[in-house]
């Protein structure tokens, strides 16, 4: 049976993912460049958008150069906008809800796999947000910008001699996708109710967690129906785009299992399986 137990680690992105914090940091960007006008703050609120996951440092020097015409960001003008930044966001980011599930599946995870996190947030301001939430002591690892996600998910692999190939990302920003392709990880998308999908057609996605999560009480049945959503659109996909979102795996066990029975079904539950999560229950596919 083809499961969770597949990955030896699971990185997660923060903003969107963990916290719903993505609409406190949009509304930072905006009130910091308003003094700009109406039609600059559009176009930073759209820049930022969509660029999801990318660091504040790299959306600041865009801002600077290609919006406001202006020379370069001196070290001193960045560190400012920096900390003004920090000062609208981190108090909100701490106190913002959990996107639902996520919590309980960190906790449920936590103790079978190295659980990470790799963000676009500065890494010291990360770390405070973390520990301020609670949630320090289930990573092994807290990573952040200036580096990119790209080279955070790397090092990551590269710090705990981890095969990408058993290791899943899960983010709700093209950064979180594309860092995953580089480093030949599993993906899984939030997508957030009534915003658009970015990632690419065939790619798994969630709403939240709460569906993903097992519950001892119903562990047979009612595990199976809260995957089934998530079934329902995952046969839909095309046969290629399954092959393709796994490509260069064809060596790895977990292709393996896939090919062994030919169907969706084993891609559909390997992130979370019925065993990882009612012990001596019987695997059932869904």
């Amino acid at each position: 049976m083809f499961d969770l137990t597949a990955f030896q680690a699971i990185i997660f992105d923060f903003d969107g993912v963990i916290a719903e914090s993505g609409d406190i940091k949009t509304q930072a960007f905006a009130a910091l460049y308003r003094p700009y006008g109406a039609t600059i703050v559009a176009e930073v609120v759209k820049y930022h958008t969509q660029n999801g996951g990318l660091s504040r440092y790299n959306k600041f020097r865009y801002f600077q150069q290609q919006l406001l015409n202006k020379s370069p960001l001196t070290p001193a003008e960045e560190q400012m906008l920096d900390q003004r930044f920090s000062e609208l966001v981190v108090e909100a980011v701490i106190a913002a809800d959990a996107v639902p599930g996520a919590y309980e599946l960190i906790r449920q995870q936590h103790s079978r796999v190295p659980l990470f996190v790799a963000s676009g947030t500065p890494e010291t301001e990360l770390r405070i947000i973390v520990e301020r939430r609670g949630l320090a002591g289930y990573f092994q690892q807290v990573r952040g910008a200036p580096k990119l996600k790209e080279t955070l998910i790397a090092e990551i692999l590269a710090d705990h001699a981890l095969n990408p190939e058993n290791v899943l990302m899960i983010g709700d920003a093209m950064a979180d996708y594309a860092g995953a392709q580089a480093n030949d990880t599993a993906f899984l998308g939030r997508v957030r109710p009534g915003d658009s999908n970015p990632f690419p057609p065939g790619t798994l996605v969630v709403a939240d967690f709460s569906t993903l999560i097992a519950r001892r009480e119903s562990c047979a049945t009612g595990f199976k129906e809260s995957l089934l959503p998530i079934a329902q659109n995952w046969r839909t996909t095309s046969r290629n785009t399954r092959q393709a979102f796994y490509r260069r795996r064809s060596k790895s066990s977990r292709l393996q299992a896939l090919s062994s029975r030919g169907d969706a079904r084993h891609v559909l539950t390997s992130p979370f399986s019925l065993n990882n999560h009612c012990p001596g229950a019987a695997s059932r596919s869904l």
